[in-house]
């Protein structure tokens, strides 16, 4: 059995916008555009790391279980952890 990748990778997206956008206006209703922007792909990289195991990339986890994404497939630092 082969999971069609595309529409859990879809639902890893929506579910990651969301979540950061929630995330970036925590503490303030003006956050600045690359707090958004950080904090919506940080979640988005997260929710992926979730559903998707990679051979190839440095992601761990953290003593609680979640994704501590790390680098990225083509090397590049990502930095934080996965925090809900």
């Amino acid at each position: 059995m082969v999971a069609r990748a595309w529409p859990v990778l879809e639902a890893a997206v929506e579910a990651g916008v969301g979540y950061g956008w929630r995330r970036a206006h925590k503490h303030t209703d003006t956050p600045a555009e690359g707090a958004i922007i950080d904090k919506i792909c940080q979640a988005v990289l997260c929710q992926i790391a979730e559903q998707f195991e990679f051979d190839d990339c440095s992601i761990s986890r953290d003593p609680s279980g979640l994704p501590a994404v790390e680098k990225s497939c083509d090397g590049s630092c990502i930095g934080s952890q996965c925090r809900k």
